[in-house]
């Protein structure tokens, strides 16, 4: 009976209320992102939890999984009669402790936890599971204190707390955690945080007593602990072939000598006894175990075989497996893996879709590719390995590592500002057949020099983006930017909208919240997200909105108009600018940055008609653009699309689209071949001597080392280059695709992979191709295989028996079929196949809204900046020769703007920082110089020669003929300013004149006065 005394410091708890802490999930989407690999296990870990289970957050991270909890329960049975009494010294929400409960083994079974919320929840749990009031003694506090107590102090125990030592056992299941919990292959138990084991063994070692343990504890250090001529037991516990834990069965110090045909704990047949050292010959009874388990395996695979057929006859994933468990295995191979290693490989990797391409931002001569899946029409295989290709030695190489991102495809990476990091987020995994989908919330880091993963973990709820896929990032500064993607739960598919902004310096994520009223883009995935000297541009997407279509419908009065509300693919067309400020010099470090959404206007010249799966790479201030579907028409066939293979260019800061054209590479003349001599001789030495002086401050060296590091530059290459090998050539972009990866290295494009479809089948491209953007001089093979055979699945045999029935239903079944009709795609992928196929974007959720067209920003050609225009046919060293003084006028004119007086800076610096303003001008026009070469070579013009530049004679005669035809030529129709950095230029606007009405000479001279005005629509 119980005797209340105040003196009493510890006594058994009463039952407690749920608090706020406490939660019974019902939904993923009701789930903190860092415990959904935990709810998707949660009849694993309670199979009635459907009843009324409750836990706290952090106790989904203990909870002992019940089939792993029942069979150390059943293992402890047989312990010693005389002990009947266990207590539990880490309760947590009651997994184990309702176990030993249940077993009926225990006269007494004492749960102690230390948390009152979680105490809660395990008294709750245990009601349903049906255990009666008393069977549990519940405790509120902490178990060491509680067994110091119960050792040295029993007095200060209420008596219903106090226990006789030789009739009880203790279970100890501790948190786990420490250094090299997660990596380690052997884990230090003497690391393990917050108890070690020495805390462990040194409060449990006056009972009998078992620790769970990691599954990599090192088993060396548990032998240690038992008393002499003690044996010490200890099980792995495993579910579904996976090792999920360790349990070490430890007898008391106090225990008498050990009697052979005794043990204290007697577990069954699958415990691994340490200590013993001699093998035990099989007897006979052990031969008919084994063949018992041979006949019913052969049983089971009989079964096996039969469910599979039968569920190919019934169209069932049944046989589907489980994600987690899969992914599960997947981490248990890669912790195999003791280090990164780096090995060359005989031939490019595997075709994969949804990966990511992207240019080493360490290395100039590096592409790195991760991750994406490949679907053969039956099956899915999702990949996680990095691969590295290395463009001069045409070599690639994979990367395994111990510590690396899952298997995964949709992901999205990106690099840093500073230092040169990858980032990667999210991403999704499925089962083969896809009949389920798993999307990732993880955030890792790569190193492109060691090529190490480092994954960047954060507690707590809404610290982080949530799980998804099909999202952007890009960077900014010490930021990096996150946004849209969706997420999809198997019922249903939801878009985001949601911003993210992590700071790489104090390693946190910040949400921004943005006023209600401001004007943000709607929720989209696979749109573009590029980086911009103020934030970011995001253009285009795609998802699906709802929207009401007619329907058909025979009543009793005669066919009538019915109407259905339905989700249709919507691409989208819009821009956005995100412009982002840094927090102020004295804030806080966790003090977010200031973002706002500017809505732009719809770029000029946009690819039309709209597609969607059409990728774009940045490149000096511009999105280079490429392939894409549009689905033009559903028929009762299906939707017939039609697919892209052209290149554009989209300038960010004019917001304009211009196509890119492939064409043959321009015959030079012998004469320009030979050496020029006089001033244009010198000019171009000194231009060679100043890129080379830039690459010196570039790399932070001396200016005075500069040949040095180019002497060392072009030796490394000549040991570590082998000869190329001659790689094909064509004037036509790579065959029409949607969803290609792109990237772009030293001015080079690389297209790899990409989908394409026909009829219903889906192909994954295994290739590789590179375009010069700065020559356009056609399209290089780097590598390309034949498309691997489509396999029927069999849903779509059924389909193709099902097509006979179909023509034989009646009208009005058709006219509910044709309204259902729109929502499919020409893909078997459903979901999934949704984000890469999209039918028709006509029909919109919103109200019918005046045309977007004259909604155009009507931008200014580049020739309208004020800025010096490079010729046609003039390369990036040409053209900064011939105008170096003006971009070196406009620098320091900008500097003094700046307060930064330009006197103070080496003159060779200002140079190498002017030439960076001449490149970034070259490539601002590219698009609009070639379209004039282009006109220009039709007319027969190939080289523009300015006579100033020769240094002859007729040098002086040129420059006077080019004042007259200036004022010839240009016939002036006002004048405009525009800022130029942060000064403001003066120019006049010319008008157009026709190349064919100039000689050579003369189109030099009046290109100097202006001509380059031709620009101007």
């Amino acid at each position: 009976m119980s005797v209340e005394n105040p003196e009493y410091t510890m006594k058994p708890a009463e039952e407690l209320p749920l608090t706020d802490q406490c939660h019974h999930y019902e939904g993923k989407h009701e789930v903190p992102w860092d415990i959904q690999k935990y709810f998707s296990q949660r009849y694993s870990i309670f199979s009635l939890y459907d009843y009324g289970v409750y836990m706290t957050d952090d106790a989904w991270f203990g909870v002992t999984p019940e089939p792993v909890a029942n069979q150390v329960a059943n293992d402890m049975y047989g312990t010693d009669e005389k002990k009947h009494i266990l207590i539990d010294a880490f309760g947590g929400a009651g997994g184990n402790t309702i176990a030993f409960t249940l077993s009926e083994r225990w006269s007494r079974v004492i749960s102690i936890e230390r948390d009152p919320s979680t105490l809660a929840c395990a008294q709750n749990n245990a009601k349903v599971y049906g255990i009666e009031p008393g069977l549990i003694t519940w405790i509120l506090g902490d178990s060491f204190e509680y067994l110091d107590k119960l050792f040295n102090r029993p007095e200060e125990l209420h008596p219903d707390l106090r226990v006789n030592l030789d009739e009880t056992v203790l279970f100890s299941s501790p948190p786990w955690g420490g250094p090299g919990y997660r990596t380690d292959e052997v884990f230090n138990l003497y690391n393990m945080q917050p108890y070690n084991l020495d805390d462990l063994h040194n409060a449990y070692n006056r009972l009998d007593h078992a620790l769970f343990l990691p599954r990599t504890s090192d088993i060396r250090q548990i032998a240690k602990l038992a008393p002499s001529d003690r044996k010490v037991e200890v099980v792995q516990y495993c579910m579904e072939g996976a090792s999920k834990a360790l349990v070490a069965f430890l007898p008391s110090k106090s225990s008498k000598k050990h009697d052979p045909t005794f043990d204290i704990f007697l577990p069954q047949c699958h415990i691994f006894c340490i200590m013993a050292k001699d093998k035990k010959k099989n007897n006979a009874d052990t031969k008919k175990a084994k063949k018992a388990e041979k006949a019913a395996k052969q049983a089971n695979k009989g079964e096996k075989k039969a469910k599979n057929k039968a569920a190919k006859i019934e169209g069932s994933d049944a046989e589907d497996v489980d994600l987690d468990e899969v992914l599960e295995e997947y981490r248990r191979q890669q912790e195999q893996f003791l280090k990164v290693t780096e090995t060359v490989i005989e031939a490019p990797p595997r075709a994969r879709a949804a990966s990511t391409l992207m240019a080493s931002p360490h290395d100039s001569n590096t592409l790195l590719l991760f991750g994406g899946e490949y679907f053969n029409g039956s099956l899915a295989q999702f990949y996680n390995d990095l691969n590295i290709y290395n463009i001069n030695r045409d070599e690639w190489r994979c990367v395994t590592s111990p510590n690396a991102p899952l298997p995964r495809s949709g992901h999205a990476w990106t690099r840093a500002g500073n230092p040169n990091h990858v980032y990667l987020f999210g991403g999704e995994f499925s089962s083969p057949k896809q009949g389920t989908f798993h999307h990732y919330s993880d955030f890792w880091r790569l190193e492109p020099v060691t090529r190490e993963w480092t994954k960047i973990e954060f507690k707590g709820k809404d610290k982080s983006p949530s799980a998804r896929s099909g999202h952007r990032m890009t960077y900014w500064k010490q930021y990096i930017i996150l946004f849209g993607g969706f997420q999809d739960t198997s019922n249903q598919t939801k878009y985001l909208s949601d911003l993210w902004i992590f700071d790489t310096v104090n390693f946190v994520w910040h949400s921004p919240q943005l006023p209600p009223a401001q004007l943000k883009p709607d929720p989209r995935s696979s749109f573009t997200l590029l980086p911009h000297e103020q934030g970011a541009v995001l253009y285009g997407g795609y998802s699906r909105v709802k929207s009401t279509v007619n329907v058909k419908q025979k009543g009793n009065k005669g066919p009538s108009q019915a109407q259905r509300n339905v989700l249709i693919p919507k691409v989208h067309e819009d821009c956005f600018f995100l412009r982002i400020s840094q927090p102020a010099t004295d804030a806080s470090p966790n003090t977010p940055p200031a973002v706002r959404w500017e809505k732009r206007k719809k770029p000029a010249n946009a690819p039309n008609p709209t597609r969607a799966g059409a990728t774009m790479a940045w490149h000096k201030g511009r999105g280079i653009l490429f392939g894409g579907v549009h689905d033009v028409e559903a028929s009762e066939e299906g939707m017939d699309s039609e697919f892209f293979n052209q290149l554009f260019a989209w300038n960010i800061e004019r917001n304009r689209f211009m196509p890119l054209s492939l064409r043959k590479a321009r015959q030079q003349k012998k004469a320009a071949a030979e050496p020029r001599g006089g001033r244009r001789g010198r000019a171009q030495a000194n231009e060679d001597e100043l890129l080379r002086q830039l690459a010196a401050l570039e790399s932070g060296a001396s200016l005075d080392d500069a040949d040095d590091i180019e002497l060392a530059k072009k030796e490394e290459e000549q040991d570590d280059e082998k000869p190329a090998r001659e790689m094909p050539v064509t004037m036509e972009p790579p065959h029409v695709r949607f969803n290609a990866q792109l990237a772009i290295q030293d001015d080079v494009l690389y297209i790899y992979g990409g989908t394409f479809e026909k009829g219903d089948r889906e192909f994954t491209f295994d290739d590789l191709y590179a375009i010069d953007l700065g020559k356009l001089d056609g399209c290089k093979e780097v590598f390309s295989r034949p498309v691997e055979d489509w396999i029927e699945s069999d849903d779509e045999d059924d389909d193709d028996e099902d097509e006979e029935d179909e023509e034989d239903e009646e009208e009005d079944e058709e006219a509910d079929e044709e309204a259902s009709q729109q929502l499919r795609t020409p893909s078997k992928r459903k979901k999934k196949q949704d984000e890469i196929s999209e039918v028709s974007s006509e029909v919109s959720s919103e109200p019918s809204t005046p045309s977007e067209e004259d909604d155009t920003e009507t931008s200014a050609t580049s020739v309208d900046d004020g800025l010096p225009h490079p010729r046609p046919f003039e390369t990036r060293r040409e053209f900064f020769v011939r105008t170096s003084n003006e971009w070196q006028e406009i620098l320091m004119t900008s500097l003094r703007w700046k307060n930064i007086q330009p006197e103070t800076m080496p003159i060779k610096e200002i140079k190498a920082k002017a030439f960076e303003l001449s490149e970034e001008k070259w490539w601002d026009c590219r698009e609009e110089i070639v379209a004039l070469e282009e006109e220009q070579e039709a007319a027969g013009i190939q080289e523009v020669v300015s006579l100033a530049d020769r240094g002859d004679a007729s040098a002086a005669g040129g420059a006077r003929r080019s004042s007259s035809q200036h004022r010839r030529y240009h016939d002036f129709k006002g004048s405009s300013t525009t800022p130029v950095g942060d000064h403001v230029a003066f120019f006049p606007r010319v008008q157009r004149t026709s190349a064919a009405a100039l000689s050579i000479s003369q189109f030099g001279d009046a290109a100097m006065g202006g001509i380059s005005g031709w620009g101007d629509n």
